[in-house]
């Protein structure tokens, strides 16, 4: 006897690899496919955590156990029937879960925790319910508290951010340091001004930002707005996200790159930037904002990132071409309060297309 299961959605997440741990601050987004409507998940935002039903279909024919193994083949844990383990070799190939659920965005979970890869099928989903959890005092044996004990470890590095906490999701934002070749980039600081200043009163700065040029007082209003908006940043909810872009061997401010929502469209997250126009065409802009959407997928773990850019601003869409962000539409029939943003263009790259 044979069944036939179609996969209900698909994981997109920055794991690419088949890899045993590590999986704890992971966040997925999972989307139905386009035969599951979207009314399927009402309500599912009421739990707050969801089990994920899932096909390991990475998994070859020829790799599937049906008898008994070493754990992970570690000959130092006991052979153990394939069922008395939760190794993805199984006869049926299908992996459970138990994870937060972060946000539903219409056809969209956004998960935490779940320990699939970028691509993976998904076979069902269920809200999790007190009374479907285990009764009594759980045991297991020895081995088990040892092949687990990094499973549900940071995906980040450990001695930078602390799992599984408040702390450690505030760490990403407020303790962010990204160091590249030739740059430093971090949060906002108040001793900043002068030089943020300086470089956004350069001429033309402004030339193909659809906002006004900013006086002294504003740059300094901006800094504490973005100091006080990094402290209320969250994997699922980035109010702005200001950094400055240093230089290492003087130690200079000379431009700025950072994330928040789309003007237009603010469930969308954007990427934007600025250089000095000394440091132009020595593709530290390149190198500044590659390392920011490494971030911002890697770490932050982002589903997708837009950008938007003038016609006319050559250079910035080289940057984004460097980036693999491709045009997708042109702002159109803009209701007033938005008209400065008529005409421009809108790129994008979600986290299965960026390498």
């Amino acid at each position: 006897m044979e069944y036939s299961i179609k996969p209900i959605a698909v994981v997109s997440n920055s794991r690419r690899t088949i890899e045993d741990d590590n999986w704890g601050e992971v966040i997925s987004t999972v989307e139905l496919t386009k035969e599951i409507h979207a009314s399927s998940l009402k309500e599912i935002d009421d739990f707050s955590h969801l089990e994920i039903i899932f096909y390991f279909d990475k998994v070859a024919d020829e790799k599937i156990q049906y008898e008994a193994r070493h754990p992970r083949n570690n000959k130092d844990y006991p052979e153990v029937g394939i069922f008395a383990q939760r190794g993805k070799n199984r006869p049926n190939k299908i992996g459970v879960t138990v994870v937060e659920l972060l946000e539903l965005k219409d056809r969209t979970l956004i998960v935490r925790g779940l320990d699939a890869i970028d691509g993976t099928p998904i076979i069902d989903i269920k809200p999790v319910m007190k009374e479907f959890l285990p009764k009594g005092e759980l045991k297991q044996p020895s081995w088990a508290i040892d092949l687990m004990k990094n499973y549900w470890h940071q995906y980040m590095d450990t001695k930078e951010f602390k799992s599984n906490s408040i702390e450690g999701v505030n760490n990403i934002f407020l303790n962010l340091h990204i160091e590249t070749e030739r740059l430093i980039i971090r949060p906002y600081a108040l001793t900043d001004l002068d030089e943020l200043y300086a470089v956004v009163s350069e001429p033309d700065f402004y030339q193909f930002i659809p906002e006004d040029v900013p006086s002294r007082d504003d740059v300094q209003r901006i800094i504490e707005w973005s100091i006080q908006c990094n402290s209320k940043n969250t994997l699922t909810k980035i109010h702005k996200l200001n950094l400055a872009i240093v230089e290492k061997q003087n130690q200079k401010l000379i431009g700025y790159c950072g994330l928040g929502p789309d003007d237009v469209k603010e469930t969308e997250i954007e990427i934007y930037y600025g250089i000095s126009q000394v440091y132009r065409g020595r593709g530290i802009t390149s190198e500044a904002t590659k390392a920011l959407m490494n971030y911002a997928f890697y770490k932050i773990g982002l589903p997708k990132i837009i950008a938007v850019v003038h016609p006319d601003n050559v250079a910035s869409l080289r940057i984004l071409d460097k980036l693999g962000m491709s045009y997708e539409y042109t702002y159109n029939n803009l209701n007033s309060e938005l008209k400065d943003f008529e005409g421009l263009l809108h790129y994008s790259i979600d986290a299965k297309a960026y390498q």
